[in-house]
């Protein structure tokens, strides 16, 4: 079975509902945010505005500046129509050309769309449109004599392809290509040449590589920043100042070869400097090359072969830069060894999102889980574990941060403010914990409802089920005092988890358990109080404010206290 017949069966199993074809694609909507632009489960939830007053969009969420307006269809019979339908409502939408109920259910995107105008920025749209069929070569030949630059259209093969170019750190459509730079200075130190190279060079050099220049890069264009049109503006109006303002590129490179004119690059990435090629690409394209010829830049370029050295590049060029840490999990050897282990439990730790859907039956059916715990994995699923979720879980569990698993989950991640202290260099953790307290949130969103579909507080209260449960299991198996609870410091071990999670009765004694002391603490005088004073009834703003510490988690400390003469002794 090649990959797009593993693609397409593996879409099937995740996405279609027999006998519902609104179910299917909804499920299908999820499927491509989540693995094609790399959502989290919530992020995914809130895209979403498919419905019968949708304006034509099924889903829309912004990054950096850029709003992404995404038609879905599972199946289509007319992807041409669908197209040109997506194209004309997108611009719609842009115009305010809608109903009084495509207004409310396209709310958020318009007031977005307001706060970018009212900066005198207007705002840029790029316009995808999804589905899981196969496109004809006549159709795409169509789609083509557009020329819409913000448009992509993705069929089966298409998605197929973006994964797999996604997973690698080089496309095997760009590996050992050469290219040839001219070049006006350079010096170099060790495997570095560092080079003084015409704005118009790089420039040939983005439309020769097209998107494989980037493929290892972390970062994705975030075209219309406001630096990004400063610099498009020095480079029409200031061309020869560019050197001055412009930090350069980074590039790395399997091999290069020099003279005093010119560099051959073999497999050039860019690894920094996404924003300043891009840039530079899109002012020649519109306005000439002679708009940019006096405009020099630095460009690093590095040999490097080895892919702890081109991995650490990647990595310590970004660090100040708007990374999405996400990006990043991939390049972990600590998240390495944890899919390597986790493994063994029958689990997939999918550290890079569309990887598990891009596997082989063979390797897919290696993964079966793991039998004690089949009482508490997630209904229907596949044995694929998401890295950043199941780190969102740890960090809710161990750490008792549901704040952070919730609303700061780019902090957990390898460029995020929390991830050294989640993941310390002499960290010596159980592997189990990477699947354990995934399992408990993921108990509450599966078979009690918590999440994104929930009604009340449990629609926003699944990380915080998870930091309950930690301190339930943490008291009743004696692995902390009721002063440690009050004080905060809730460790528990993986093996008190697992003797807990693999016992049937007791776990979902214990689990139940929790969603009763939850419903107490959300029932409680005091916390409605403070709910209504301090976050205008609104249960999601109070689950993005700091649990340690709050005003609120002695309250809920004294739930949990309660609860114990309930749940026995789990030993």
């Amino acid at each position: 079975m090649d990959a797009v017949e593993t693609l397409e069966r593996a879409i099937k199993t995740e996405c279609y509902v027999p006998g519902n074809t609104t179910q299917t694609g909804t499920q299908f909507c999820n499927w491509v945010l989540s693995n094609l632009y790399d959502l989290t489960e919530d992020e995914a939830y809130e895209a979403q505005c498919g419905g019968s007053d949708d304006a034509g969009i099924d889903a829309y969420f912004s990054r950096h500046g850029t709003f992404y307006l995404i038609q879905t269809k599972y199946s289509s019979h007319d992807v041409w129509g669908d197209v040109n339908r997506l194209i004309k409502d997108s611009q719609l939408v842009l115009a305010r050309n809608l109903n009084d109920k495509e207004k409310v259910r396209l709310k958020e995107l318009l007031e977005n769309f307001d706060a970018f105008k009212a900066e005198a920025v207007e705002p840029t749209i790029r316009m995808a449109y999804v589905t899981g069929d196969e496109i004809t070569p006549s159709i795409k030949d169509k789609i083509t004599a557009l020329h819409n630059g913000d448009l992509s259209v993705l069929g089966l093969s298409d998605l197929s392809s973006s994964l797999e170019d996604k997973i690698r750190n080089v496309s095997p459509r760009w590996k050992n290509k050469q290219v040839e730079l001219d070049i006006r200075a350079h010096f170099r130190l060790d495997d570095t040449v560092v080079c003084a190279i015409s704005a118009e060079e790089i420039a040939r050099l983005a439309r020769e590589a097209n998107d494989y220049l980037f493929a290892s890069n972390v970062r994705n264009f975030l075209k219309s920043t406001r630096i990004n049109r400063k610099m498009a503006e020095t480079l029409r109006t200031l061309p020869r100042e560019f050197w001055d303002y412009n930090n350069g590129i980074t590039l790395v490179c399997d091999d290069y070869a020099i003279t005093s004119q010119k560099i051959a690059v073999t497999t050039p990435q860019v690894v920094n400097g996404c924003q300043t090629v891009t840039t530079i690409r899109n002012v020649v394209a519109l306005e000439g090359a002679a708009k940019v010829q006096a405009a020099t830049l630095l460009v690093r370029v590095i040999r490097a072969t080895q892919e702890t050295r081109r991995k650490n590049i990647t990595r310590y060029t970004n660090a100040q830069n708007a990374v999405r840490g996400k990006d990043l999990y991939s390049l972990e050897d600590f998240q390495k060894s944890v899919k390597h282990d986790l493994k063994k439990f029958g689990y997939f730790f999918e550290i890079q999102r569309g990887s598990a859907a891009q596997m082989q039956t063979k390797e897919r059916q290696s993964y079966h889980g793991t039998p004690a715990l089949a009482h508490c994995e997630p209904v229907k699923w596949d044995f694929v574990i998401p890295a950043i979720v199941s780190v969102q879980a740890y960090a809710a569990s161990v750490m008792m941060r549901p704040e952070i698993a919730y609303a700061r989950s780019e902090d957990l991640t390898p460029l995020g403010k929390y991830y050294d202290e989640l993941f310390p260099q002499d960290l010596d953790i159980d592997v189990r914990m990477f699947f354990l307290p995934f399992f408990v949130v993921n108990y509450a969103r599966s078979r009690l409802h918590y999440g994104r579909s929930a009604q009340g507080w449990r629609k926003s209260a699944q990380f915080l089920f998870g930091t309950v449960f930690n301190m339930l299991i943490g008291r009743t198996s004696g692995a902390f005092t009721a002063q440690d609870l009050e004080a905060g410091s809730a460790s528990v071990s993986a093996e008190k988890y697992y003797r807990v999670l693999s016992d049937k009765v007791k776990s979902i004694k214990l689990l139940e358990l929790t969603d009763q002391v939850l419903t107490s603490f959300f029932e409680d005088g005091k916390v409605e109080e403070i709910l209504e004073e301090q976050f205008g009834n609104e249960h999601k703003n109070m689950m993005k404010r700091k649990l340690i510490g709050s005003q609120w988690y002695p309250l809920l400390a004294r739930k949990v206290e309660r609860s114990l003469s309930k749940a026995g002794s789990l030993g």
